[in-house]
């Protein structure tokens, strides 16, 4: 005789599938505690990430002055190489400075909802404190620490591709460097306030890095027109095409994989939108 449960279910199938359901449920476990160690050693060591992040860009001015391709004869030379790599450098630091200085008070809820998705429930920011889902721990660590490193991946990224240049290269060269350095300096900016505003639980930040993922598409619209505007030759073209095809569809994916859950969570609806779901409120 099978016995079975009041759904029809039979019991030996529960049974059956316990052991799965125990591993997942550890392996969730395990994973939400060491992404939440992540983000609390991220949150209190910023300052040494920052010190980190001077000190690279510090072995990379100097090993670009130390490889020139091109002739310095006077102070201006010299100004135009090592410029654009400050800006670089610069721009995290400023995103981050800026950010924390701007949503250091307690953060206020936007007046209107543009995540109207699913079916939630609005909470006081101490019930959202007090939850479970609040914080930055599983997936939403892993969004923090995806900020953090791919300032660091384009960063290096521009490093490898391009040379220091200045007004001694050829036209399209220093052109080319020139907008390419404008263009990492404003998404190095923009991905670390994001960065700071997720850090921060500010409730803007969804939408923060949905306006810097649009922003992102469109500069690197901008850099493939402009670029079709020089005269550059073949093998700089061919390099040009695979670097922005690689970057557009960079952001495209993000936006793929990480939009679905800014807007369904329960643990970003918790943490920036301050509200639960119908469903779970009611358990």
């Amino acid at each position: 005789m099978i016995l079975r449960r009041a759904n029809g279910e039979p019991a030996s199938a529960r049974g059956k599938f316990s052991p799965l359901r125990r591993r997942a449920a550890l392996w969730r476990g395990n994973f939400r505690k060491k992404t939440g160690a992540s983000s609390r050693w991220i949150s209190s060591n910023t300052h040494r990430i920052a010190f980190g992040w001077v000190a690279a860009m510090g072995l990379l001015v100097l090993t670009k002055i130390l490889s020139l391709q091109v002739p310095v004869e006077n102070g201006f030379d010299a100004m135009q190489v090592i410029l654009p790599y400050l800006l670089v450098g610069m721009a995290p630091l400023l995103g981050y400075l800026i950010g924390r200085d701007a949503f250091a008070g307690e953060p206020l809820q936007p007046a209107t909802r543009l995540s109207r998705l699913g079916s939630w429930r609005d909470i006081t920011a101490s019930s959202a404190r007090k939850s479970r889902h609040f914080g930055h721990a599983g997936l939403m660590a892993t969004l923090l620490v995806g900020l953090l490193g791919g300032v660091g991946l384009r960063t290096i990224e521009y490093a490898l591709t391009l040379p220091a240049l200045n007004g001694h290269a050829p036209d399209w060269a220093h052109s080319l460097f020139m907008l390419a350095t404008a263009e990492l300096v404003a998404m190095n900016f923009l991905y670390m306030v994001c960065f700071v505003m997720a850090l921060r639980g500010t409730p803007l930040f969804p939408r923060m890095l949905l306006y810097t993922w649009l922003v992102d598409l469109a500069l690197q619209l901008t850099l493939a027109r402009t670029y079709a505007k020089l005269d550059l030759p073949a093998e700089a073209v061919t390099a040009l095409e695979s670097i922005l095809t690689s970057s557009g569809y960079g952001v495209l994916i993000s936006a793929a994989i990480w939009l679905p859950y800014l807007i369904l969570s329960e643990r970003v609806n918790v943490t920036f939108r301050h509200r639960v779901s119908s469903e779970a409120s009611k358990a």
